[in-house]
């Protein structure tokens, strides 16, 4: 996997579970917005370490 890809998958990770765990349910609804893009966010980065590691093996085998 691409290390800026790994980072911003942990990060989004990071972000994703403080915002599952917010202390109360205001904070929640607050912050769902937030965490709808970073899920969309982090479906698109590990979209994209998978195309980009297919493309790393096919390249190996030929």
């Amino acid at each position: 996997m691409n290390l800026t890809n790994d980072y911003y998958l942990k990060l989004a990770n990071f972000f994703l579970l403080y915002i599952i765990e917010a202390p109360n349910v205001s904070e929640a609804l607050r912050l769902r917005p937030i965490r709808s893009h970073i899920i969309r966010w982090g479906d698109i980065i590990t979209k994209t370490s998978q195309k980009s590691e297919i493309t790393q093996l096919n390249e190996e085998e030929n």
